[in-house]
């Protein structure tokens, strides 16, 4: 964390791999990872990792979201859609993923008219 903090994200993800390397039970470490490979404009690794914790952590909502958010940099928002939905799913008072989803169905409303087949969040 100290690497993320200095803004060496390099040295971060290094240091998350080894972590994986030496627990790779702890699924956190690969949330992390995720998160500096946003940083470092690694949409795939970003991807993959999200996608890994939240499959070992189903109630992970922060793992489902960043999913989400990544999906939405790479212009896969059907997929960015569904994943803010498990998100909400699995944490019902997760605002700042219902905001975000609300912004993508806005944003897709604008982009192609009425998003009709993109259902409103759980409530």
């Amino acid at each position: 964390m100290e690497h993320v903090r200095r803004g060496r994200h390099e040295s971060a993800a290094r240091s998350f791999t080894r972590a994986i390397r030496l627990d790779g039970d702890n699924d956190e470490y690969r949330y992390l990872r995720g998160l500096v490979y946003i940083h470092l404009e690694r949409y795939d690794r970003a991807i993959s990792d999200f996608r890994a914790a939240a499959a070992r952590a189903p109630a992970h909502a922060e793992a489902h979201a960043c999913l989400a958010s990544t999906y939405a940099m790479v212009a896969e928002y059907e997929l960015a859609v569904e994943c803010y939905e498990e998100a909400i799913r699995v944490d019902p008072g997760y605002e700042q993923g219902r905001a975000s989803l609300e912004a993508i169905r806005a944003f897709l409303g604008s982009r192609c008219g009425e998003a009709k087949d993109i259902k409103p969040p759980p409530k």
